[in-house]
This record gives structure tokens, C-alpha cells and sequence, in this order.
């Protein structure tokens, strides 16, 4: 705006700012017409185009430049020599009031067609409404079977009723298996209690050749005595010495421990 007594008026559209009321920084329009029709434009001052050239008595205030147009943006008063206004609220605010505005015109005119309309369909209201009815989704042409019907078909009755069966033996199974498994526990617990040493050693003489159940009898016997000190008989360890010169014991890669 031209100046004022007592100060400057903000040129912008719609802004209040004025150097006496305000913190505000003022700057002059460009004097090249380019920047200076750039500026006019941005701040909705289009009415002020035929005086392009003589701009010298209006201003813009600092609360329409982004801190990146300033030089320093501490004090912000200087402009870089690019500087274009971009940030007006007030003319935001009075765009919103104004499209609000029209909006609230467009909804009076869908109102007025709405309640015609409305007119319209409390006349056709007064005819009876024909009956719903809810036909199967198949596509055009299909021939598929509806999933209600093939699900309780002959053959996929036969095949849960096979299924059930295998289920129903499948669990039998386990259960015997079970049963099976703790007799054999059992049996086993009982053979390994009844065994006694007497008897094992007179095994050994009913399955294996003398020799070996002499050697298998005087290793178990070997429990009883003390770890220390002589073991094994002086029989014992001449029939060991033959074994060995024999080979008996070299082929079956086993080992005589004679003391």
C-alpha cells in the first residue's frame, strides 16, 4: 500500500502489517518489471500492474519470505538478489472462505435437486414392490456343480468312511503296540532279576568251549577281588600264554593282561 502517516501498510493482500504495529522487516519491489510482475502476482496484487514502473511507495514485509530468501536469517533484513514471496496465510485463509462459500452454494443447488428427485420417488413409492429373489452365483455358461451338492457325493462318501476306517486301525495299532512294548519291559525286568551269577557261569559253560568259559568266568570273578595286587591264577596265566603263542589271540585282536 502507499505510505501512510506514522508508517508503512504491508502491500500483500489481505495482510495488517504495519511498521508501527509490527517487528516486521519491510523491502521494496524489485525494480526490474520481471521480478517486480513476479512479486505482484504472488501477493494478489494484480490491480497494481499499470504501475509496474513506479512501485518505489510499496512494500513487502519479512512474513512473506522463507528464511532460505534472507542473507541472514537471524535479523532477516536483507534479501538474496533471487528473493521471491512465497508464504501468504491471510490469502490462504480468505481462498478457504471463499471455496467454502461455494461449496455451501453447490450443496444448496444438490439440495433443491434432492428434494425434486425425492418428489419423484414418493410418487413411484406408491407401486408394490416386486418380490427378492436370490439366485445361485454362477458365472455365465458355467456347468460346475454347486459346493453344496458335490460334498456329500457317492464317492467322497466312500472315501470318509475309508478314511475313518484307517483313523480307527491306525489308533488299535497304537494302542497294542503300547501294550506290547510294556510286556516286553516287564519280561525283560523280570529275566534280568531272575539271572543270578551261578547260573550265568554255568551258561557260559553250555554255550562256549571250556576254555573261553574258564576265561569269561575268571574275568566276572575278578569284581570280588582287589584291584591291587595278584589277579589271575598261575593256571590261568599259562593257558593265556599258550592262547597267545597259538595266534588264537593275536587273530580275534584280543589282549591278555598277565601279572
Amino acid at each position: 500500500m502507499m505510505r501512510k502517516p506514522g508508517g508503512v501498510v504491508c502491500a500483500a493482500k489481505n495482510c495488517v502489517n504495519k511498521t508501527y504495529n509490527s517487528e516486521m522487516r519491510f523491502f521494496n519491489f524489485p525494480k526490474d518489471e520481471g521480478r517486480a510482475w513476479t512479486w505482484l502476482m504472488a501477493c494478489g496484487r494484480a490491480d497494481l500492474l499499470p504501475k509496474i514502473k513506479n512501485l518505489g511507495s510499496y512494500r513487502l514485509c519479512s512474513l512473506h519470505f522463507e528464511n532460505k530468501m534472507f542473507t541472514n536469517i537471524v535479523y532477516k533484513n536483507r534479501l538474496l538478489p533471487t528473493a521471491t514471496p512465497t508464504k501468504f496465510p491471510s490469502m490462504e485463509i480468505a481462498m478457504e472462505v471463499e471455496e467454502g462459500s461455494q461449496i455451501k452454494i453447490l450443496q444448496n443447488i444438490l439440495l433443491e435437486e434432492t428434494t425434486s428427485t425425492s418428489t419423484i420417488t414418493m410418487d413411484a413409492s406408491t407401486f408394490p414392490t416386486p418380490p427378492t429373489v436370490h439366485l445361485p452365483l454362477v458365472s455365465p455358461g458355467s456347468t460346475q456343480t454347486e459346493t453344496t451338492l458335490s460334498n456329500r457325493s457317492p464317492r467322497k462318501n466312500k472315501l470318509r468312511k475309508s478314511i475313518k476306517k484307517l483313523r480307527n486301525e491306525n489308533d488299535r495299532l497304537k494302542k497294542e503296540n503300547e501294550k506290547l512294548q510294556l510286556h516286553l519291559k516287564k519280561l525283560s525286568d523280570e529275566d534280568n532279576l531272575n539271572v543270578t551269577l551261578e547260573q550265568y557261569q554255568s551258561l557260559t559253560y553250555k554255550f562256549c568251549p571250556k576254555d573261553l568259559a574258564d576265561f569269561i568266568n575268571t574275568q566276572i570273578l575278578l569284581i570280588q577281588k582287589h584291584s591291587k595286587g595278584r589277579r589271575y591264577s598261575l593256571e590261568f596265566k599259562n593257558k593265556c600264554l599258550e592262547l597267545y603263542f597259538a595266534g588264537v589271540c593275536k587273530a580275534n585282536g584280543a589282549k591278555c593282561d598277565i601279572r
